[in-house]
């Protein structure tokens, strides 16, 4: 579900080990840049990050190889933001067995059937669960309030929104957020 936090964890865990890598890219957006035909700026981007610089193509299946070449000889990790088809894993990783043993691929979407179309096994696959209520409650007021519990005047207000968000991260930031600064009387 989108704003369940899918990419703030993935940054979390690219941050936390890319040291551990060879070699290393982050790919936000992939959904964004193919509806706007900028798949083949995301398999450069790949590629560059990959250390393989001036490779020149225009379409979505030239550097295949050289990409397949790249992915087998170095332990990388790579992180796939927002892919929502199978042809977006298939352009930018046309064979995960081209994968080193001990490279890293993380890829989030909001279409589990992408993963499984790709030869996941469910064991590989982490669903995120939404908060549960004590750490929404303080997710919203650590934005709203810079604490982790309601102002006395705005606790009818945050249940209400705590209600609205279902446990959605991004929507309790942003809520919050808007929440910040006001004065009971403004709701």
């Amino acid at each position: 579900m989108g704003g369940s936090g899918k990419t703030t964890l993935d940054k979390e865990l690219y941050n936390g080990n890319f040291s551990s890598f060879k070699r290393c890219s982050f790919v936000f957006d992939v959904r964004d840049a193919t509806s706007r035909n900028f798949l083949c700026e995301k398999k450069k981007k790949l590629l560059a990050d990959l250390g393989v610089h001036h490779f020149p193509f225009d379409n979505g299946d030239e550097g295949k190889v050289v990409l397949a070449n790249r992915l087998s000889a170095h332990q990388v990790l790579i992180v796939l933001d927002d892919v929502d088809h199978i042809d977006h894993l298939h352009a930018l990783l046309p064979n995960k067995d081209n994968l080193g043993s001990k490279s890293m691929v993380i890829i989030t979407t909001r279409e589990l059937c992408v993963l499984k179309s790709w030869g996941l096994s469910h064991s590989c696959i982490y669903n995120m669960p939404t908060l549960e209520k004590p750490h929404v409650e303080k997710l919203l007021c650590w934005h709203a309030f810079r604490q982790p519990s309601p102002l006395a005047e705005f606790e009818t207000l945050v249940e209400g929104f705590l209600k609205t968000c279902n446990g959605l991260p991004l929507s309790l930031k942003v809520l919050g957020e808007d929440l910040y600064g006001r004065e009971s009387k403004d709701y």
